[in-house]
This record gives structure tokens, sequence and C-alpha cells, in this order.
């Protein structure tokens, strides 16, 4: 396969930027799915964009025209498990280097002192993969997350919550188990 889509968002590119959230359900629901998908899935609020989930899959389409053969054909799964070797080979990578990197989605967070290790080990484990480059963009965060409330209460549970709106992994598994 080993297209080059360039370095524009792959969910911005489809809308001009406008309502990423939903093309990105929309792409992983494509991506996820074994058929056509011609009606929306429930749990895509098409209802917020102004065109029909029709129109919205066309565009989709379109955009991606270079790997419009990788939707509706179920391979959703095959796609996540090249990324979990790539995050495998991260993470050995600075388990033997002994710069502890946490995963996070599609991220990882570690002390500043070692984001430029961290770069470097990214590119590497995508090269060694895919045989090209990719581009890598940093975070620094000067305030940690607050893990305990003031009277040492863990915040786990509130956490948890935070941790579930911000990652997409459910609603793929919904969408992928929806499609069988």
């Amino acid at each position: 396969m080993n297209k080059d889509l360039g370095e524009e968002d792959a969910y911005s590119r489809v809308l001009d930027g406008e309502h990423r959230d939903i093309v990105k359900q929309a792409v992983n629901a494509m991506i996820q799915a074994d058929t056509q998908l011609r009606a929306c899935l429930e749990n895509i609020d098409i209802d917020k964009i102004d065109i029909s989930w029709k129109d919205l899959r066309e565009r989709i389409l379109i955009a991606h025209k270079l790997i419009a053969s990788l939707f509706f054909q179920g391979t959703g799964n095959a796609l996540q498990f090249e990324d979990s070797q790539i995050v495998e080979n991260i993470l050995l990578q600075t388990t033997a280097s002994k710069t502890p990197a946490l995963p996070i989605h599609d991220s990882f967070i570690m002390r500043q002192q070692y984001a430029s290790d961290l770069e470097e080990m990214m590119r590497r484990a995508f090269h060694s993969r895919f045989g090209k480059d990719i581009p890598i963009s940093s975070e620094i965060i000067i305030e940690p997350p607050r893990l305990f409330e003031d009277d040492g209460t863990p915040r786990t549970d509130e956490m948890a919550a935070e941790d579930r709106e911000h990652s997409q992994w459910l609603d793929r598994n919904i969408m992928w188990l929806h499609s069988k």
C-alpha cells in the first residue's frame, strides 16, 4: 500500500476543517466496516452538519481517493494492529534506554528532558515498519493533571471519565460491532 497522503490532516481535508469530530467518526466507521454503510450509524450525529450521510461519505472518498480501496473492507483492525506494532517498538526502545514513556491513545507522555529521544524513537519505529518518515508533533504540558482532591482523595472516577471523553477506541469498537 504505502501511499503518501501529504501532511494535511486526514479529517480536516474533508470539510475544510469544519466538523472534524464527525468526519473522524465517519472515516473510522468506513475503515472498520465491511459493508458500504449506505446509512449513517446511529452514534454519528450527522444532524450537526448541513449535508447528508451520502454526501459526507462521498466527500470522504474523494478526499482520500488514494486509499479509497481500504474503505468498507473491514481493514480497521489490521490498521490498529499496525499502530500497536509501532507503539510496541517505541515502548521496547524506551525500556532499553531507561527513558520511561506512558502511551495514551496515539501519544506518549514522558519527562520533557527525553522529548527529543522519544521523537527519534517514534521516527525510527515508523520508518522500520513502513520505510518512510513521519511528521511528529510535540506538546509540552507544564501543569500536571490533578491526581488527588484537596483532601487527599484520589480522583480515579473523574480521571476515568475524562479518559473516556477523549478516547475514540470505544466508539470505533462499537461501530465495528455494529457492522457485524
